[in-house]
């Protein structure tokens, strides 16, 4: 955990340097409005696909490493399964954000909408290059490795060099940009892979005995991911009718607060699952009572660093972003977004260990039905919250969605406590 939680800090902190030099360059303007509204959506598909092919491939290759050469003939199987459909997805998606945009109901003013439309085409590949690094990262972590949350910076690298050698108020500094940082993160990806002899050619077979193992638990994580994903496609659905600038300011906050997130959650996640996942199946009882116990320890983390957000959110922002284009005025309102968002910080981590407890014990229908609970009442609460209080109130339909997560889970648990004599006493 905590060797993950170096690598996300480091990645974070050249997140964190790449936003600054956006922010002086474009402030909370409508060229970045507009790519960050297609980008936002095309990462929906990549963040999806890795948290599917995390949740189910590191148990599962790591369950299997005593047979190396059916993980050798699984890994090159499921690269082409991804390059197939990195190929598809991109295509169909630029399709889709293209039709959606030119019918003029996106809620983007005419100069976003512009500056989408002429980044629809290059990002797309985006979503083959997103899902072949993280079909890698996976292979990475099953093997017990986590260099590959370091190289996370890599799109950051990218955008950060493109616009300070290309000074340019487009979106093209930024579109090339984000492709060049995916191509660093997956060629040294692939370097370390090649290195460690973990990475094979790509075949477009299922011969693998693997798949099998795959059938109903895909389907149950797939269909989880896909609701879970839905909430950053949520996000920028209801931003876009916001006034303009909304959707910068949402993503300025949002890098900020993925620090913390990624420290409390990403860190804990990528380190639970594995660990869980290897000694639940020899002593449940005991893995049990860890996981609860790290799930309040990291609920009383969660609710101290949002006392620190609440009283440091404004010092943070101006030290970080008001330069250049980015005005007083964008500090105050950013400040405000990080504050709203920062709610779901005592639910958040702590929903993770829960969540990944469940997933070790294979509960994926239990994972399914309080993932869409959770989304509902997002979608209910965002409805009624930005309505009444703008970004703001978007901000904290997150937290409530988390709450419903963290509260849903331990629901699920005792309820198998009840029915299993032997499962463990909470």
């Amino acid at each position: 955990m905590i060797s993950v939680a170096l690598f996300l800090l480091a990645a974070k902190a050249i997140a964190a340097g790449k936003e600054i030099v956006v922010a002086q360059a474009f402030g909370t303007s409508a060229a970045l409005d507009g790519y960050l509204f297609v980008f936002t959506l095309y990462s929906v598909i990549g963040s999806t696909g890795y948290s599917v092919m995390y949740a189910v491939l590191v148990p599962l290759i790591a369950a299997k490493s005593a047979f190396p050469q059916s993980n050798r003939q699984f890994r090159s199987e499921a690269l082409g399964l991804v390059l197939v459909l990195g190929l598809a997805l991109g295509v169909l998606s630029a399709l889709g954000i293209n039709a959606w945009l030119t019918r003029g109901n996106s809620g983007l003013s005419t100069e976003c909408t512009a500056a989408a439309l002429g980044a629809i085409w290059p990002l797309s590949v985006t979503v083959l290059l997103a899902l072949l690094a993280g079909l890698m990262s996976t292979f990475i972590m099953s093997a017990g490795g986590h260099a590959n949350t370091l190289l996370e910076a890599g799109p950051a690298i990218g955008i950060a060099v493109a616009v300070i050698v290309w000074p340019n108020a487009s979106v093209g500094p930024l579109v090339f940009g984000t492709i060049a940082g995916y191509c660093l993160q997956l060629t040294c990806l692939a370097w370390l892979l090649r290195d460690s002899s973990s990475l094979s050619t790509p075949v477009l077979r299922f011969n693998s005995p693997l798949w099998r193992d795959l059938q109903l638990t895909s389907a149950l994580v797939v269909l989880t991911c896909l609701l879970t994903g839905l909430s950053g496609a949520l996000d920028l659905y209801f931003a876009a009718d916001l006034e303009q600038g909304s959707i910068a300011s949402m993503g300025y906050a949002n890098r900020i607060m993925a620090l913390f997130l990624g420290l409390l959650g990403t860190a804990v996640g990528r380190a639970a699952l594995p660990t869980l996942s290897s000694t639940y199946a020899t002593e449940p009882v005991t893995t049990t009572r860890v996981a609860i116990r790290y799930t309040w320890i990291l609920g009383l983390v969660g609710s101290a660093t949002l006392v620190l957000v609440v009283f440091g959110a404004h010092l943070v922002v101006t030290v970080l972003f008001q330069h250049g284009a980015f005005s007083d005025t964008d500090s105050n309102k950013v400040s405000d977004v990080l504050v709203a968002s920062a709610f779901q910080l005592p639910f958040y981590a702590a929903a993770l260990m829960t969540l990944s407890l469940l997933t070790t014990a294979r509960r994926y229908l239990a994972i399914l039905i309080i993932t869409a609970m959770a989304l509902a009442a997002k979608v209910g609460s965002a409805f009624l919250l930005t309505r009444h209080f703008g970004l703001q109130g978007l901000m904290v339909s997150n937290a409530i969605m988390y709450a419903i997560l963290l509260f849903s889970s331990l629901v699920a648990i005792i309820a198998i406590h009840r029915t299993q004599p032997s499962f463990p006493r909470l």
